[in-house]
Order: structure tokens, then sequence, then C-alpha cells
């Protein structure tokens, strides 16, 4: 990923004078872009940067409702009884996936094609599918359905 992918990240954060709240985005917005990569961001921050938790007790922000900051947590743990809601809809989910490695991640950030920006959770999901999900004992319709019931924009 380069500096072009930035832009519309940026474009976000300015015209939404911060993330924005989801269903009110200005025009010109990158929600799904910018939903990715706090999700991301909470993740690494948690890992490499002692921030607490990074998202693992908090899986939405509730101020914007779009953004899963607990997603990249839930790929790896193994924690059945965790139950995950959409602030918006309101339906709840199970977190029935683990065994997830934070190199699966990264990996599935990159795209298929060595040109490839990912640039929403649904392409996230495609790639670390293609890429790892036979590598974990996760069944591809669980995993298909906890990462569509992360991604409000699905």
């Amino acid at each position: 990923m380069g500096e072009s992918y930035w832009f519309g990240y940026r474009n976000h954060i300015l015209n939404n004078f911060g993330y924005g709240s989801f269903g009110d985005f200005n025009f010109g917005s990158s929600p799904e872009k910018v939903a990715l990569g706090e999700a991301v961001g909470n993740y690494v921050g948690a890992i490499y940067g002692n921030t607490s938790s990074g998202g693992e007790n908090f899986e939405f922000s509730i101020e914007d409702k779009f953004i899963p900051r607990g997603l990249m947590w839930d790929l790896v743990d193994d924690t059945p009884w965790d139950i995950v809601t959409d602030p918006n809809s309101e339906v709840s989910f199970f977190d029935n996936i683990s065994g997830f490695t934070p190199q699966m991640i990264f990996d599935g950030l990159n795209g298929v094609l060595p040109i490839q920006e990912v640039q929403s959770i649904r392409e996230f999901r495609d790639n670390l599918r293609t890429l790892h999900l036979n590598n974990t004992s996760n069944s591809a319709s669980d995993f298909d359905a906890f990462l569509d019931g992360n991604d409000v924009f699905n």
C-alpha cells in the first residue's frame, strides 16, 4: 500500500470532522476503508503498542457505530461464549471463529494481486478466506457469517 491508499482515508476524516457516524457520512467519504483501518489499528496498538485491550472488550465503537474494534482479536481468540452485537441493527451473534494468527491477518490485508489494495472488511474477508481459512478449523459458512456480522456495510 502506498500513499494513494491514504487519500480516501484522510478525506473521510476531513469530510466528517472525525470518523463520522454510521448512516450519516458526508460526500467523498470512505467509511468502509476507515472501518477496516481502525479495526487493524486497534489490534496493532494493543499487541505492539501496549494500548488497553485494542477492542477486545468493546467489539464495536459505540460513538460511530461502524468500526469493529474487536474484530481482529475475535479472529485469533477462542471465546465461543463471547457475544458480538451490531450497534445499528442490534443483531447479536457468537464469536465462534478462532485460530488465525497475526501473520494471517496481515496477509489478508494485502491484496491477492500485487497492486490490489484491500479497502473494506468484505475484501479483507475474501482475502483471508482464500489465503488462510483452510489453515484453521473454521467452516467457510461460519467464517463468512462472522465477518459479515462485523461489517455494517454488507
